[in-house]
């Protein structure tokens, strides 16, 4: 037993190192992606089957039961996925044909959800202990078919090996690397066997011997190399000059863009280079640095009127010997065009900026100078202010009538403020409930505040706002307010004399 567990440890590591492996090298990669499924699918499964032998609990082993043998339908699924995208990637394109052929898992895997899991009893009735494990009760036929219909789900990868082997040439040693992993892990279960290695730990070693050879035919697929004609189509497509040059200098090819320079095979890349129109003392150092077989970016040449950037680069075999030389020329006359033209444009977009920034900072300026203005105190008579508000009266004027109407009750020890409204053009619930508040905070401060203008439709507001008119005095105008202000003035003189 503790070799089983120990076994099953190293196999869950070294599965999760695989995984990581391969998904970390390779993630953009569809086949990458699935076999790190595939491996997760694994580790599950063998931690289950793990599990389902220590379990002795009826419930607790249905429900390991039941995990592990969704976990495989689920893996005959991924197998089937991983196979179709390393092998047969055609079928992830156009009209995806993959969906069609994934559906009918789809739906295996949801009977055997609803059947042991609704505990249905079309496939399975039960767990029952036999020779000291929980094995499934069968219901007939339903089991023979889901049976039957997951080994032809096996037979369908083994079909994609088969079609891939003898349609596509390059894959063929994969594939047969992938068969001889599994004829050695078969070799090596009827070795174990025979040493009397127990069953599981057999099982362990296969499993990571096939995961090897997998995670190898995901790696090396992905780094397929491209066909020499691929390449030619490639470089000849290019808009740049591409000239390979041999040991002597001489030009051993040229693409079409070279070409049109001027630039021939089988001649020397000094005079082919004048002869395109570079001038002899570039061309002469243009050839030293080809000699030197580094790597160098030359700087801008003219050949003719084009502007031309060029990279030497030396170009070597497998085992590292230089056999010529890699000459790049890049046209870049269009691009220095378009540089200019954006820093022109760059330019002028500077100047818009600043422009537009002063025009906000003086649009700020005059705002700010607008709400000074809008908020006016004026001193009327001793202890008498006046404060016209103007147009709307929103949250922002609110906070703002409140701090001025406080700071010049403080400043000029007023004893009566009067609020003009006879400029507003309308007054909501906010900004009644504002204009209540600062009566209120005038009070607490001593003073005493008189409403001045109010207009018939702010007058049927206030009433349908429910404003308490017992704490708001009136008058009709500014001047009246005044005229009262004096008038009581007056009769407290005289009563005072």
């Amino acid at each position: 037993m503790v070799a089983l567990l120990l076994a099953t440890a190293i196999v869950l590591i070294i599965e999760t190192a695989l995984g990581t492996f391969v998904a970390t090298r390779a993630w953009e990669y569809r086949p990458a992606r699935l076999f790190a499924l595939v491996v997760a699918g694994l580790i599950i499964q063998n931690f289950i089957t793990l599990v389902r032998a220590q379990v002795a609990d009826p419930r607790l082993a249905y429900a390991s039961a039941v995990a592990a043998s969704l976990n495989l339908a689920a893996l005959s699924l991924l197998f089937l996925l991983f196979f179709s995208a390393l092998f047969v990637p055609q079928w992830w394109e156009g009209s995806r044909r993959i969906r069609w052929i994934c559906l009918p898992y789809i739906l295996i895997i949801l009977v055997l959800c609803i059947d042991m899991i609704g505990r249905a009893g079309l496939i399975t009735n039960g767990i029952a202990m036999v020779d000291g494990e929980y094995q499934w009760q069968l219901v007939q036929p339903g089991a023979s078919i889901i049976l039957g219909l997951f080994t032809i789900s096996w037979l369908v990868s083994l079909i994609i090996l088969g079609f891939a082997f003898i349609h596509e040439r390059r894959t063929r040693w994969l594939i047969g690397l992938l068969f001889g992993a599994i004829v050695v892990s078969s070799t090596l279960g009827l070795i174990g066997r025979r040493i009397g290695l127990p069953d599981r730990v057999d099982g362990l070693l296969q499993t990571i011997l096939i995961l090897t050879a997998l995670a190898y035919a995901v790696l090396r697929t992905q780094l397929f190399t491209p066909t020499r004609a691929a390449l030619d189509l490639a470089v000849q497509a290019m808009r740049d000059a591409v000239v390979v040059l041999d040991l002597d200098d001489i030009v051993a090819y040229a693409n079409p863009p070279a070409q049109a320079l001027g630039i021939a095979i089988k001649q020397a890349i000094a005079p082919a280079l004048q002869q395109a129109g570079l001038s002899g003392d570039a061309a002469a150092a243009l050839s030293a640095k080809i000699r030197a077989a580094e790597r160098w970016t030359f700087p801008p040449v003219m050949l003719g009127a084009r502007q031309i950037e060029c990279l030497v680069a030396p170009v070597a075999d497998t085992q590292g010997r230089v056999r010529g030389t890699l000459l790049l020329g890049r046209d870049i006359t269009d691009v220095e065009q378009r540089n200019t033209l954006l820093e022109g444009e760059r330019a002028r977009l500077d100047a818009t900026v600043h422009q537009l920034e002063a025009e906000q900072a003086e649009r700020a300026q005059l705002t700010a100078t607008v709400r000074k203005l809008s908020l006016p105190i004026i001193p009327v008579l001793d202890g008498v202010l006046a404060l016209p508000l103007i147009g709307d009266f929103d949250g922002e004027r609110i906070e703002e009538f409140m701090a001025v109407l406080m700071a010049g009750i403080e400043q000029a020890r007023a004893r009566l403020v009067l609020i003009d409204i006879t400029g507003m053009p309308l007054l909501d619930t906010a900004g009644a409930a504002g204009l209540l508040r600062g009566v209120r905070a005038a009070a607490l401060l001593g003073a005493r505040c008189v409403l001045v203008g109010v207009r018939p439709e702010i007058a049927q507001s206030l009433v349908a706002l429910g404003v308490p008119l017992a704490e708001l005095a009136t008058a009709a105008t500014l001047q009246q307010a005044v005229h009262n202000e004096l008038r009581a003035r007056e009769r407290v003189s005289v009563h005072a004399s």
